[in-house]
């Protein structure tokens, strides 16, 4: 089925929206005014104009009431030029199954939730929000700071100029959790909250930051915890600016998975600034430890960065450890731990280079503590002094 909801000027959405099918996929939500404002509880937002001019198509239900469409396939909000208001109510009724796409030209906010939360109905139906659709460079995704979008299972895509967000979960407890995507067309990334795309009892999802300014980040989560089952992989995590600074509280991309999987991949790129993170974890316990490849332009500044695989609690270990490459081209690099050990398998390589000095405030770890071989350790200061004094480097078995 296909339902058009067209407004030149002024526009509510209010209703609910059954995109089921008795025979065949779930329909697709599409809304693609001017501005979309997503407004706290039921309510929302304005009321429809007492007397709408011709100029003013407003739902078709009567005013204060969620009205019911019941054709699946899609609502359009066709070259609209006002402001599209739908309730947070709306959106938290829809299939979880059916993808939902929120586009304006300009605009996307999310009001200040009351409940803290816009929770979208568990499944498989891809949810995109773009803001800046018509790409002229001026449009921004914007939400209050302590809120959160909750997806279990579902691929969140966030795009627009500047984006602006609290927290992202697309945590499954029970299976494979969805992606999130954030892009910035013409500016920065700003996360206040957390992002989690783990899995208690399947894969975790990927998480993906793209900006051409500063990126910023609190806690990013993508781990595979496999309480019951067995071989689940954590997600990876992309974080790319062209041309400002990344700053990133603690990056987890653990697999806890004891019969076999891998850590996930943490890759930050800086091509013109600098790169300053919380502690990063991409080990396994069973498998092969993930990969960090961090690389700037500027200086980079990190914490822990795991690699290995390693016993945790009563989880015996088995497996390969993963690679660390941290490398600048017009910087300095500091670091606490890098370890990429192995408890019965090979340990990973570990490089670092950079332009100017080199300090490592603690250990350099590429040990096999039982079998296997210890990883290449390679420190390289083209133009400045390396600091090693306050740790140690172990690079064999």
């Amino acid at each position: 089925g296909f339902v058009e909801v067209s407004g030149k000027q002024h526009l509510i959405y209010r209703g609910n929206v059954n995109l089921a099918a008795l025979n065949g996929e779930v329909g697709i939500l599409l809304l693609d005014p001017e501005n979309i404002e997503i407004v706290d509880g039921d309510g929302g937002g304005d009321a429809p104009p007492d007397n709408p001019s011709d100029s003013d198509v407003v739902d078709a239900e009567p005013q204060g009431n969620d009205g019911e469409l019941s054709e699946d396939g899609q609502i359009l909000e066709g070259d609209g030029s006002g402001t599209f208001t739908i309730s947070e109510t709306a959106l938290q009724r829809l299939d979880g199954n059916a993808e939902v796409i929120l586009e304006a030209t300009n605009d996307i906010t999310i009001a200040d939730l009351a409940d803290d939360r816009l929770t979208f109905r568990s499944g498989t139906g891809n949810i995109t929000f773009t803001a800046d659709a018509d790409n002229d460079g001026a449009g921004a995704f914007s939400m209050n700071p302590g809120d959160e979008i909750f997806a279990s299972g579902r691929n969140v895509t966030i795009s627009g100029a500047d984006v602006t967000v609290g927290s992202i979960v697309t945590f499954s407890p029970e299976a494979n959790a969805g992606n999130i995507t954030i892009n910035a067309t013409n500016g920065n990334i700003d996360i206040s909250g957390d992002l989690n795309s783990g899995s208690s009892l399947g894969n975790a999802g990927n998480i993906q930051l793209q900006g051409t300014g500063d990126i910023t980040a609190t806690q990013i989560l993508t781990e595979s915890l496999g309480r019951e089952t067995l071989g689940n992989n954590a997600g990876n995590i992309s974080i790319t600016s062209s041309d400002g600074d990344i700053t990133t509280g603690n990056i987890q991309a653990a697999n806890l998975s004891p019969g076999g999987g891998s850590g996930g991949a943490i890759a930050l790129s800086s091509a013109t600034g600098n790169i300053t993170t919380g502690n990063l974890f991409s080990a396994a316990v069973s498998g092969r430890g993930g990969a960090i490849d961090i690389s700037a332009a500027g200086n980079i500044d990190l914490g822990n960065a795991i690699v290995g695989v390693q016993q945790i609690n009563d989880i015996q270990s088995n497996g390969t450890a993963g690679n660390i490459s941290i490398t600048t081209s017009g910087g300095g690099i500091t670091t606490e731990n890098l370890q990429a050990p192995s408890e019965t398998g090979d340990g990973g390589d570990i490089a670092i280079e950079a332009s100017g000095d080199i300090t490592a405030r603690v250990n350099i770890t590429s040990m096999a503590r039982r079998d296997g071989n210890g990883g290449e350790v390679t420190i390289i200061s083209n133009s400045g002094a390396v600091d090693i004094s306050s740790g140690r480097v172990r690079d064999r078995k």
